[in-house]
């Protein structure tokens, strides 16, 4: 990488993205912690395997970037005439830290909002992926097995992948642990929705529940009566009548 054999084109891009490699992925990590805080994102545990891994694959990580700076410090050591390029420099210092930043931060926390982890998991994929790739190009055929500096990154490469995949598979299960929560809670509203509408409607039919008094049944004596029933009581009063009529004319026969 010291001297690229590539096109000009390659080294400014190699360039461009050794220094904005380590700013891009930590700058966007407290950027998104920073906006989770803000808009008040609920934190959720991640699985002890998960996170066990995660902590595993960024601590590869931080090795890959601590053996390229060895490397290039013992060749400094070894050739006076040789100097490490600037911008690689920078960049693996500053991945360090980072690194360094985001490993603490899976190791102490206890519950996660893993949007700004994923986000940073996949710069970091990006960057690597395309460096790498500009590096192997950058190099002729013969020298790219034998190049210690494009296989560790090629390695980085490959350990950003599977961290970024670890990391889409806990975003999945968070999220769909959110839509468990949130189907539950729905079944348990309308549960409950319809045990209300049943049992107003049982008061409101007058049925009686655990603990009421039952209403007393209303006396169908009360109720109006029938047209049979009107005829019968007048027929019964007319004959009240005609006795009283009788009687009261012999009365006046015996007397008169």
């Amino acid at each position: 990488m010291a001297n690229p054999r590539g096109s000009p084109a390659q080294y400014s891009a190699m360039i461009l993205l050794d220094y904005m490699q380590a700013p891009s992925v930590g700058l966007y990590f407290l950027a998104a912690t920073a906006f989770g805080m803000c808009v008040l994102q609920k934190s959720k545990p991640v699985s002890h395997k998960r996170r066990r891994l995660a902590i595993a694959i960024v601590f590869a990580l931080l090795v890959g970037y601590v053996a390229e700076l060895l490397y290039y410090l013992s060749r400094s050591f070894a050739d006076l005439q040789y100097t490490a390029p600037q911008h690689a420099a920078i960049r693996y210092l500053g991945s360090v830290l980072v690194w360094i930043l985001l490993s603490s931060s899976i190791v102490t926390s206890k519950t996660f909002t893993w949007h700004p982890y994923f986000g940073g998991f996949v710069i970091q994929f990006t960057f690597e992926a395309i460096t790498c790739l500009l590096r192997g190009f950058s190099l002729p055929l013969d020298d790219r097995y034998s190049n210690i500096p494009l296989s560790i990154s090629a390695a980085r490469a490959f350990i950003s992948l599977v961290l970024l995949t670890n990391s889409f598979l806990v975003l999945i299960s968070i999220t769909g642990e959110e839509g468990t929560y949130e189907e539950e809670q729905s079944l348990l509203g309308a549960q409950a929705n319809r045990s209300a509408t049943a049992n107003g409607s049982a008061h409101a039919n007058g049925s009686a529940g655990y603990g009421s008094i039952e209403q007393a049944a209303p006396d169908d004596s009360d109720e109006d009566e029938t047209p049979a029933a009107h005829e019968k009581a007048r027929w019964r009063g007319e004959d009240e009548l005609g006795v009283w009529h009788r009687v009261s004319t012999m009365t006046r026969r015996l007397f008169l």
